[in-house]
């Protein structure tokens, strides 16, 4: 879940307590005039402390509906700013962190991992710009003894990065993050920034699939990146 969609729930939290509030204060109002009213006998009295109360379930009730209503409808503006791409606070960063990424998947049944998570010379693809990019030397080295993470670097038509990340034998899921050395290939793209990839392995197509998000002062994007063996293992 992301910080803006916490943001909605707190405001509309935030409004049910208010709006509680206001509505029980007007209610408090309405039971002490029925007090007064009672001072002339018991019976009157008595009827004065039943309005209290309900005026003051009334107002808690009033005021928890009223904000799962605007709770509904700021969920229902989000989701549908998401699904047509326009939520700021959220495209091109990862809805899940690293670890919990590669914790999320399913376990396989059979362990693979060694034949999969080699050091080895890999091809990166990704799409942008409405146009497929690649292949691209990529070299990943797997460190099981530190913890499975990942370090290596390359080159591609943005410019020459490191990178670094951890993967997951159990769910065969990465989480990497290239840094882009600044002065290295295109000076329009390169911007010495970051790009985050969470790829999974298909066994199928033989690669891991997934998507890349980068975030800069110019743009924020998100789409589809794969990593393929197509090299030689050192």
């Amino acid at each position: 879940m992301t910080w803006c969609f916490r943001l909605f729930i707190l405001i509309s939290f935030t409004f049910i307590l208010v709006n509680s509030g206001r509505i029980k204060r007007q209610g408090g109002g309405g039971g002490g005039g029925g007090g007064g009213g009672g001072g002339g006998g018991g019976g009157g009295g008595g009827g004065g402390t039943s309005g209290y109360g309900g005026s003051l379930s009334g107002g808690v009730i009033a005021g928890i509906v009223v904000g799962v209503v605007l709770l509904t409808l700021l969920v229902g503006c989000y989701l549908l700013l998401s699904c047509l791409d326009l939520t700021p606070c959220q495209k091109g960063r990862p809805l899940r962190s690293s670890r919990s990424y590669i914790n999320g998947g399913t376990a396989w049944e059979y362990d693979i991992s060694n034949s999969i998570f080699i050091p080895a010379t890999f091809a990166s693809y990704y799409y942008q710009y409405g146009m497929n990019h690649g292949p691209f030397n990529m070299n990943l080295g797997f460190y099981p003894e530190a913890g499975y993470t990942v370090h290596g670097g390359g080159n591609d038509d943005v410019g020459t990065y490191i990178i670094t990340g951890i993967y997951s034998p159990r769910t065969l899921r990465m989480s990497l993050k290239k840094h882009y050395q600044t002065g290295t290939g295109n000076p329009q793209e390169n911007l010495g920034h970051k790009v985050k990839i969470q790829v999974e392995w298909n066994h199928y197509n033989q690669q891991f699939e997934g998507k890349y998000y980068v975030r800069t002062r110019l743009h924020k994007d998100e789409n589809i990146f794969i990593i393929r063996y197509e090299g030689t293992a050192y």
